[in-house]
């Protein structure tokens, strides 16, 4: 650590370590309790702490943030900003424990897109989330994606439905059968199909969708315009 001389040093053959020139760790007959709010007012040196800290207690075994919290109240420090730290340990675990929600753009302990912006990013993540599930249906069915075959990839995305904003979950429960059924053989009316022998759904829409602008699963799609009433209409 930066000693009285400007250089980072610490003390040989013992556990003590001087942070700052004036601090005088060296002081045996005293002890110092670590106070957050008094010494690390620079918001820059807090963001560093608060990350060295989140790899220090989670580097090898994510703790969750109840047990982060025991842990720093048992050294006695300041707690003013227990909560968020510990909320963030808690993210941490969650994404160490699920890798699909790694890349998440929001917090996943308390999620809350609060403004259009961030519900674009969140938009985005679902998008590139959904044609994960997409991708594999297709693979394992051959592209021929039965109504059960969806219902079961829906079922696999359930435990991350609070995860997604509202339209876009209700748009994958009810307007992916309505816009994206085909009926496997034309000459039998849609009043007389059976979802179980013949209708498949064309789910290659939600692997990205048709283009940057046209994707299903944007909040901004409009499928009321003539090219997705043109497909529901095909189909």
């Amino acid at each position: 650590m930066l000693g009285e001389e400007g250089k980072w040093h610490k003390w040989v053959g013992g556990n003590k370590m001087i942070t700052y020139p004036d601090d005088h760790y060296d002081d045996g007959e005293c002890k110092y309790t670590v106070d957050f709010v008094g010494k690390y007012e620079n918001p820059e040196y807090c963001i560093w702490l608060e990350k060295v800290l989140l790899e220090f207690i989670n580097k090898s075994n994510p703790i969750d943030g109840s047990d982060a919290e025991s842990k720093i109240r048992e050294l006695d420090v300041d707690t003013t900003y227990i909560d968020d730290f510990c909320i963030k340990v808690e993210d941490k675990k969650i994404r160490y424990c699920n890798p699909l929600l790694k890349d998440y753009p929001l917090n996943v302990v308390d999620p809350d897109p609060c403004n259009e912006e961030v519900i674009k990013i969140v938009n985005e993540w679902e998008i590139h989330f959904v044609a994960i599930f997409a991708k594999k249906t297709l693979d394992k069915t051959n592209g021929y994606v039965k109504p059960m075959d969806y219902a079961k990839m829906l079922k696999k995305m359930e435990p991350y439905k609070n995860y997604f904003l509202e339209r876009t979950w209700n748009r994958l429960l009810r307007k992916v059968p309505e816009y994206l059924s085909v009926r496997i053989d034309k000459n039998i009316e849609w009043f007389n199909s059976v979802e179980a022998d013949n209708i498949i759904y064309d789910i290659n829409f939600l692997t990205w969708g048709n283009t940057d602008k046209d994707r299903f699963l944007s909040i901004d799609a409009d499928l009321n315009n003539k090219y997705w009433q043109n497909i529901k209409i095909q189909g």
